[in-house]
Parts: structure tokens; sequence; C-alpha cells
């Protein structure tokens, strides 16, 4: 693949790692996607890039690799505790944790990006994968009243 060369010649340009995690996810085989996560990986983010994230994760998906996944995550939070919370993928990130049976991760990171009055669709998406997975009726309802309360775009979908 020609990014996987641009990689090996510029290893530290993340544009290249980032065209080659891109293009494996998008038409590579399960050992291509790992393969480039596992490069994209090992250079520190100059950015949030929830994209990559996301791609990240499906690498981990196509390859069943909990491991993998878990350096995902550890390198998502280092990317926001540099440059800020971004809940861009939020709840597909949480998806991809589920499926790969990482439920209380998913949890934790879908809670963590949809507090009440978090104005993106990413955040209203794992509120409500949230809001599914409780049974109480109590706890569905005080769930959707903290999230009515805030004046969002989604303000209606919890009423």
């Amino acid at each position: 693949m020609l990014f996987r060369s641009l990689t090996q010649r510029f290893p530290t340009d993340w544009n290249y790692r980032y065209l080659w995690l891109q293009t494996a996810i998008d038409y590579g085989q399960p050992d291509v996607m790992k393969a480039a996560a596992n490069h994209f990986l090992t250079l520190e983010a100059p950015q949030n890039y929830p994209d990559a994230w996301g791609r990240l994760l499906t690498a981990a998906v196509r390859n069943n690799d909990q491991d993998l996944a878990r350096r995902a995550l550890v390198y998502i939070r280092a990317s926001q505790a540099k440059h800020g919370v971004e809940h861009g993928y939020s709840y597909q990130i949480g998806d991809a944790l589920t499926q790969l049976k990482m439920d209380a991760e998913a949890v934790q990171y879908m809670t963590e990006h949809s507090a009440p009055g978090i104005n993106h669709h990413d955040s209203y998406q794992s509120n409500w994968r949230l809001f599914s997975k409780l049974t109480d009726p109590a706890q569905r309802i005080a769930f959707a009243e903290q999230r009515f309360t805030p004046n969002t775009d989604y303000q209606a979908i919890y009423a």
C-alpha cells in the first residue's frame, strides 16, 4: 500500500499514518487494519481526530482484539487530555466496545461524553444507548429529566 510505504519513508508524519489507517479500514483485510492501527498508535496525536478514533475501534472489532481497543482508549484519552474533550464518535466508540464485550468500558466512555447539557449529536446518541440499558422506570425518568432541563438542540427528545 502506498501510505504504508510513506509511513516507512516519513516515520513521524502523522498525516501519512492517518491515511494508511483510513485506507486500511476502508479497503483492507482485518490483518492490514490491525497493522495500520498498531502503527498509528505509536505517534502522539497532534490534535483530536475522532474519525481516526472510530477507525482504531473498527480495527479492534474486525480483529476481535480487546487489547487493541484498550490501547486505542488510552490514545484517545491522552489526546483529549492534551487537546480538550471531543464528543465526536463517542457512541460509535461505545458501540465498538460493547461489540467487544467490554461493557464497563463502553458505559464509562459514553457516560463521560453524555453529561446533561452537552449539545452534540454524538452525545445525544450516547445518552440514548445509556438510557436503553436502564430497566428501572424511576432511573429512566431521572435520567431523561436531567437531560431535558438544559436547553440543547436535543431537548425535546428527552421529553
